[in-house]
């Protein structure tokens, strides 16, 4: 068996016209146990290196991305993601996104009693997740909660 390092998937998220704020690369390698994965768009460019699990899958998550010259959904701009071995750097791949097609943010689930959650539109047009609750604690034995 040789050395084979695959991009599956390279995932954008942000709005329409809004600078990229984050990018998911997912892939997979064989006879390869880390990953590096480089990401440029714009002026950025990001690097990052990772396992290879059991099944043979890997992924990065660059975030706080941000950059004005790297925009959702403009055609002047561009996503170019490479991925290689770490031990084999000649086993590699690449993809180019051009324009850059976003994803929403992806909304959380939280299954809490009584907790009030904002929705997804109420989240982006703040731009962060922040959500407050207070707990009650009914019984004995529990001390403190995160």
């Amino acid at each position: 068996m040789s050395c084979n390092v695959t991009i599956l998937s390279v995932v954008p998220y942000g709005s329409t016209g809004q600078p990229v704020s984050s990018v998911v690369v997912k892939g997979s390698a064989t006879e390869c146990s880390g990953v590096v994965v480089k990401m440029t768009c714009g002026g950025l460019e990001r690097i990052d290196s990772v396992s290879v699990n059991a099944q043979g899958l890997w992924q990065v998550t660059f975030e706080n991305l941000n950059d004005a010259h790297c925009r959702c959904d403009d055609p002047n701009s561009s996503l170019a993601v490479s991925a290689y071995c770490k031990a084999n750097p000649d086993c590699s791949d690449r993809k180019i996104l051009q324009p850059i097609s976003c994803q929403p943010y992806p909304c959380p689930t939280i299954n809490h009693v009584n907790t009030q959650i904002p929705n997804c539109d109420q989240v982006m047009q703040a731009g962060v997740w922040n959500v407050t609750f207070s707990a009650v604690v009914n019984g004995t034995g529990v001390t403190n909660y995160v």
